[in-house]
């Protein structure tokens, strides 16, 4: 008789245990849903609905960004919301693609800086950021040598004589002589000359010698008036 009830007593507590081990599970489950899970799918609806009309990060409190987050404070693991996120990044590396497209570096690389603040980078914006500054240096160095291939054209197109400020007050030989050689030059080259001069008087004169100096020769001036007179020779288009 002992021994049976020693039994009953042991099948008591073991059904006890039971019971109180099933009923923590049941804690632990609803403790994993312990929020309202259609306040949950409302934001995520509303989160959806400003990811289709661009609402990216704007406004404040009415974006997308903001509605995903919210849903995973509630739900860290919570799937479309991550989803969601995913999405955000891949436009903005489409809208950075677009403007890189464009030759627009810098809306290229604002728009990469946005996608990796909102996940981390991936292997793609790694090598789109990289792709925008390699083509940014190269467009930057291509004027940089255009520019540089300009300025060696106008020195070789255009050769400048300084003209001496007191042989044109004297008209003296010096520069007569100075000028003659002056337009035999440009009649060797057929180049036409720009006189820059004082005053319309002086540049007038500053012609009228060196046609004279090459009288079978139609040489052709552009006078403008300077502080600092001379005579540059311009090469044939």
């Amino acid at each position: 008789m002992n021994a049976n009830k020693r039994f009953g007593w042991f099948c008591w507590i073991l059904v006890a245990f039971l019971l109180v081990a099933c009923q923590g599970g049941g804690h632990k489950q609803s403790a994993a849903k312990a929020y309202d899970e259609n306040l949950a799918a409302a934001l995520l609806s509303k989160g959806q609905a400003a990811l289709e009309r661009n609402q990216l990060t704007t406004p404040e409190n009415d974006n997308a960004l903001y509605y995903f987050r919210k849903v995973l404070l509630m739900d860290p693991d919570y799937a479309d919301a991550h989803s969601g996120l995913e999405a955000i990044f891949d436009r903005y590396v489409q809208f950075s693609r677009s403007a890189l497209d464009n030759g627009d570096y810098v809306k290229a690389l604002a728009m990469v800086n946005q996608a990796e603040q909102i996940l981390l980078p991936t292997k793609s914006s790694k090598a789109l950021r990289v792709q925008i500054l390699d083509e940014q240096k190269k467009v930057a160095d291509d004027k940089k040598a255009k520019k540089s291939v300009k300025i060696k054209e106008a020195e070789i197109d255009g050769i400048e004589y300084l003209l001496s400020i007191e042989g044109l007050n004297n008209k003296d030989k010096k520069i007569r002589e100075r000028l003659k050689l002056i337009a035999e030059h440009t009649q060797t080259l057929k180049g036409s000359v720009r006189i820059e001069a004082r005053d319309e008087t002086e540049g007038r004169w500053i012609h009228e010698q060196l046609k004279a100096a090459v009288p079978k020769f139609k040489l052709q001036a552009d006078i403008r008036k300077s502080q600092y007179p001379k005579v540059v020779v311009l090469r044939p288009d």
